[in-house]
């Protein structure tokens, strides 16, 4: 039954569930620094909200999705999340409004902002092992699938075997003579190959490298 769905689209949908995970840990950060938000930052999370809600109850039902059991998991408890910043969105907007916002509702707001931000921590780390290349190996164990996941670190160099890869990359060049060619300034992500049968395809993220002049 795990043949319903490619190894491809898979890994799509787990790379949404994780950018869905990374957006909704800076909003909560920011409303828990901020208990108090601007209006321009209210009007910029609802604009968030109406976004991913729909999105993510749409990629939920769809039925190939089930037949991951540990992604359709993390799917749901990603929109419960969700649904815990909408109720906190609520209950700032109602404070604004009735003009009568106090110390203690700012305080209920910053536990509740760390009590998500706990769970989106544990989110992540679930997400983490599901894309464990041990892991995506059995789960699409009848398909032929091997996952290589090459870890990429800010001031490490670019591994030599993988720089051809890197002609079909998003990256940007900074010149620098005082550190080796291809050294990672910034990187938003682990390098993945992915091979099934006979076929193979990366994902690298979005980098920043050195380069001499």
């Amino acid at each position: 039954c795990l043949g319903r769905i490619s190894a491809e689209n898979a890994q799509e949908a787990l790379r949404d569930v994780e950018f869905s995970i990374q957006q909704l840990e800076q909003i909560i950060m920011i409303l828990q620094n901020n208990p108090e938000p601007s209006y321009k930052v209210l009007v910029q999370v609802r604009e968030w909200l109406a976004f991913w809600t729909p999105f993510l109850r749409s990629m939920s039902t769809e039925e190939e999705i089930r037949w991951i059991p540990p992604l359709y998991s993390l799917l749901y408890q990603v929109r419960v999340a969700i649904s815990f910043l909408s109720n906190q969105l609520s209950m700032i907007e109602t404070s604004r409004r009735r003009s009568a916002y106090n110390q203690d509702q700012a305080g209920r707001m910053r536990d509740l902002a760390v009590t998500q931000l706990e769970f989106l921590g544990q989110l992540k780390a679930d997400l983490d092992r599901l894309l464990a290349p041990r892991n995506v190996s059995r789960t699409w164990k009848d398909m032929g699938v091997r996952l290589i996941k090459v870890p990429l670190q800010k001031g490490e160099v670019f591994p030599e075997e993988h720089i051809p890869l890197l002609g079909q990359a998003r990256w940007e060049p900074r010149v620098d003579a005082a550190r080796p060619d291809y050294t990672i300034v910034h990187e938003e992500g682990d390098l993945f190959i992915i091979q099934v049968l006979n076929e193979e395809q990366t994902e690298i993220p979005y980098m920043i490298l050195t380069r001499q002049p």
